[in-house]
């Protein structure tokens, strides 16, 4: 199963994300649902650092990726950048949801 947290600040935005596991469709590396994921994940990644100058701290490794930003990068374009690959990923979790589990894990103000 992929895990995935949404990561989201005190006021309700998000500042990060981590996505953990395999689909189990196919072998790793040949698994179309792994790969949507990874898409709207490096996509995200990609889109703030060169549509808005953003440097989000990225971590990846076989099954595992994760991107978080720093308090003062997160704004209303990241804002809607990360719920754009949100969308994505729910409607992904809708229709494999023995496959996908999202949560979302809120820090203090």
């Amino acid at each position: 199963m992929i895990e995935i947290r949404i990561f989201l600040n005190g006021k309700g935005e998000a500042e990060g994300l981590e996505i953990s596991g395999h689909a189990g469709l196919n072998s790793p590396g040949h698994d179309i649902l792994c790969s949507a994921v990874s898409v709207l994940s490096e996509n995200l990644g990609a889109s703030l650092e060169h549509l808005f100058g953003k440097k989000p701290v990225v971590k990846k490794k076989e099954g595992f990726y994760s991107l978080h930003l720093t308090e003062s990068e997160i704004d209303q374009k990241t804002e809607i950048l990360f719920l754009s690959a949100v969308f994505g990923l729910q409607n992904l979790s809708e229709q494999f949801p023995e496959r996908i589990r999202i949560l979302n894990e809120s820090s203090e103000a």
